[in-house]
C-alpha cells in the first residue's frame, strides 16, 4: 500500500524513532528466516509457517518500496518461498453453519493462498497459472478469497 510506504518513510524527528524501530522490525522478521526461504513465528522454532511468512513479505515489500534496506537475498529466497507454496494449491476446512443452523464442513483452498497471491502481484512475479487455476475452480474458495 503506497499509503503505508508514504508513512513510514516521513517520520518525525521528535522522540520517536519510526525509522531505527522499522529497521530493527526488518532485522528482527530476517532473523526468523529459515533455510527454505519461509519466516518462523517464534525464535527458536525450526520450521516456517506459511500465513506469517506471506504477512512478512507484505511487510518488507512495503519496507522496500519505503526506501528502507532489506537484504535482497533473503528477500528474494522469501519470495521464492511464496512462489514455491502457491503451487502448492494447499487446502483447509472451513467450518460453517447452514440455514437449518447445522453445523457443515468442507474443504476449500487455502486463504494463505490468496494472500500470497496477492503480495506476488504487488512485487510484479503474479503466479498467473494459480490464479487461473481458481478462477475456474471458484466454488473452492471462501466468500472472503474471492
Amino acid at each position: 500500500n503506497a499509503d503505508l510506504a508514504r508513512m513510514i518513510s516521513n517520520n518525525s524527528s521528535g522522540s520517536e524513532n519510526i525509522s531505527g524501530n522499522v529497521q530493527a522490525a526488518i532485522t528482527k522478521i530476517l532473523g526468523l528466516q529459515q533455510y527454505n526461504g519461509s519466516i518462523a513465528t517464534w525464535p527458536g522454532q525450526s520450521e516456517g509457517q506459511d500465513w506469517t511468512s506471506v504477512y512478512a513479505a507484505h511487510f518488507l515489500s512495503e519496507c522496500k518500496k519505503a526506501g528502507y534496506a532489506v537484504q535482497d537475498k533473503s528477500y528474494d529466497k522469501l519470495m521464492d518461498y511464496l512462489e514455491q507454496t502457491v503451487k502448492k494449491k494447499n487446502k483447509e476446512e472451513l467450518w460453517y453453519y447452514d440455514n437449518a443452523n447445522t453445523l457443515l464442513k468442507r474443504s476449500i483452498a487455502s486463504k494463505t493462498t490468496f494472500y500470497a497471491l496477492y503480495v506476488l502481484a504487488l512485487q510484479h512475479q503474479a503466479d498467473r497459472s494459480t490464479m487461473n487455476f481458481y478462477k475456474t475452480r471458484s466454488d473452492e474458495m471462501s466468500l472472503d478469497s474471492k
